[in-house]
Parts: C-alpha cells; structure tokens; sequence
C-alpha cells in the first residue's frame, strides 16, 4: 500500500481504543446489529462498548497525556469500517489538535467503559466467540501471557 494518512474515525465508538497509548494492550467491543440479548448481558452488561487493558497499564493510562489530532475529512475514504479506518492519499494538515490529560475521563464522557482486568487473553477469546463486535485487539505484543499464535 502507498504511504498515507491514517485516521479513526472521531464520532463512533471505535476511536475510544485511541483513547489508551498506542503500546498499550487493549480489547475494544461493541453489540452489533447480530449480537445476541445474552452476549451483550454477559460480556457488555449496561455498557454500550468496553475498553479493557490489563491492571498493569491503569496507572500508565491515566498519567498519559493524549493528543487528537482533527483532520478535514474530504479527502479520506473508509478502509475498514468495523475498526474504524480511515486514510487520505493526499498530505492533510490537522484543522485542531485535542489534549486530553486525562483519557479515562475521557472514555467515560464518551459512554464507554474501561474495564480493568488481570489478563486480557480470556476476555478477548469470550468476544471472538461471541456475536459481539471485536472493535479492536491491539498491542498484545505487552500483554500478559502473550501469545503469537493467538494474535492476528
């Protein structure tokens, strides 16, 4: 593929796995329109969608400081709508820049939740098997236990 310029998209639920840094591994899901009442009770309860990173980041997550940067979305076309992918062939220039100090906050005004957890491995193979959205499975490479094989 030739160099571009890669965004997620801003409004939708798939941004908030930006929301953690970027080594930090994470599982991002959400109910899809196939998801089942009893996935979405078991796995997502009342929350719309999960951020879950392992209790060895919550400290480094909550101490980062992030930045958004906001581009003019003429020139960018969908690569991969369930993770929420976006380039542009062409050079764009940020229209702002957004800081958030405090990105767990920042989950939170979003609606989505930041589930804490020992090892990610359980609950990521749960989502894979289940009729959830597998948003995003991330930066495992730092994950406790991790895994190759497992990976994608």
């Amino acid at each position: 593929m030739p160099p571009g310029w890669w965004c997620g998209r801003s409004k939708q639920v798939a941004c908030a796995t930006y929301l953690v840094p970027r080594e930090c591994p994470r599982v991002t899901y959400y109910a899809g329109s196939a998801s089942t009442a009893a996935d979405v009770e078991r796995l997502l309860g009342s929350s719309p969608a999960v951020v879950a990173i392992e209790s060895d980041w919550l400290e480094r997550v909550r101490s980062t400081r992030l930045y958004g940067y906001h581009m003019p979305p003429e020139t960018f076309e969908c690569l991969d709508a369930c993770a929420g992918y976006y380039v542009s062939r062409e050079p764009v220039v940020p229209s702002r820049v957004e800081i958030f100090d405090d990105p767990p906050a920042e989950l939170v005004k979003r609606g989505v939740e930041l589930r804490v957890v020992q090892n990610l491995w359980p609950l990521r193979d749960a989502v894979v098997a289940s009729s959830l959205v597998l948003s995003h499975s991330h930066a495992q490479r730092g994950a406790e236990d991790w895994d190759l094989s497992r990976a994608w």
